[in-house]
């Protein structure tokens, strides 16, 4: 065997390595398939066995709670500084029905029902957030970010929020132009609720 017969026999048999090895990566692709295909139906099954989202989430009270004000009590007055440095107060506002609703950044029914809460302010009533437990730094940035254009009043120091008695979020009262608790909710408000709740705390309603 001559110099040029080995050099043949050596290339040959490179060919026929790398037609092998071409022909074993072809044979991975299916295996990536199923294994994609497992992987896919494993994460199907675990978002199927997950709970509905809660419409409120609960939350501790706090020892200096009081019990919360129920329909045709006079609302507990108050004095808070909003989000834009305004002082507001529901002695201030008698004579203009108030939505006051309790909630928290962390809270996913509260972001759920925001932005139907910002469609609704349209002066049938004034709208006052509480961020039970939170200072500006955190409500600040969240609010932004939602677009929310209503009356947002940090609760550090939870009083508010012990005023109202509030133990689940979202939690809203709404209260008529003479200082009266109307209607209490507690969960996600759609448009409908909504607009039926402000309809009701309407002077003459």
């Amino acid at each position: 065997m001559t110099d040029a017969d080995v050099a043949g026999a050596s290339v040959t048999g490179a060919g026929r390595g790398a037609a092998g090895g071409s022909g074993t990566a072809r044979g991975g692709v299916p295996g990536l398939l199923y294994l994609a295909a497992f992987v896919a139906v494993v994460v199907l099954g675990v978002w199927l066995l997950l709970p509905p989202a809660p419409s409120s989430a609960s939350v501790d009270p706090g020892a200096n709670a009081r019990p919360a004000p129920t329909v045709g009590q006079e609302a507990p007055d108050f004095t808070a500084t909003t989000l834009d440095g305004r002082t507001v107060s529901l002695a201030s506002l008698r004579g203009t029905p108030v939505w006051l609703t309790f909630g928290a950044t962390w809270c996913a029914p509260c972001r759920v029902e925001a932005p139907d809460i910002e469609a609704a302010h349209d002066g049938r009533a004034e709208i006052l957030a509480v961020y039970m437990g939170e200072p500006g730094a955190t409500v600040a940035p969240y609010a932004q970010r939602m677009g929310l254009t209503f009356g947002q009043i940090p609760d550090a120091d939870g009083q508010l929020s012990a005023l109202y008695g509030v133990r689940g979020i979202p939690v809203h009262y709404f209260v008529d132009a003479e200082g009266v608790v109307r209607s209490t909710r507690v969960g996600i408000l759609g448009p409908e609720t909504i607009d039926a709740e402000l309809a009701a705390i309407q002077p003459g309603a």
